[in-house]
């Protein structure tokens, strides 16, 4: 069984991908990435953790798909590098309506 990360109680910002003029997506050391609408200062949808660190990534030219990578982000130097667990991994992801568009008011 892959082992368990370590939990990451201070998570970092480690990449910014913009989708269109007022959405972007923000990627951390806590695995989690995110969809904000810079103008409205909100978050439209979050992703919960992978278990690794999202070091990067970007959306295609029609923005309907965001690609990412996750892996070893250096956080904790070479001291903190382990061979065996770096390996990095690419995934896509389907950009959908709710993630441009939130969720939208709960009445």
């Amino acid at each position: 069984p892959k082992p368990k990360p370590k939990p990451n109680p201070n998570p970092k910002v480690n990449a910014i991908a913009f989708h269109s003029g007022d959405i972007f997506t923000t990627m951390g050391s806590d695995g989690k990435f995110h969809f904000w609408n810079k103008f409205k200062k909100t978050r439209l949808k979050g992703y919960e953790a992978l278990g690794e660190s999202i070091t990067a990534g970007a959306f295609n030219k029609g923005g309907e798909i965001f690609a990412y990578a996750a892996g070893y982000d250096w956080r904790e130097g070479a001291a903190g590098y382990n061979e065996q667990q770096a390996a990095s991994r690419i995934f896509l992801h389907a950009v959908s309506k709710e993630d441009l568009e939130g969720k939208g008011k709960r009445r």
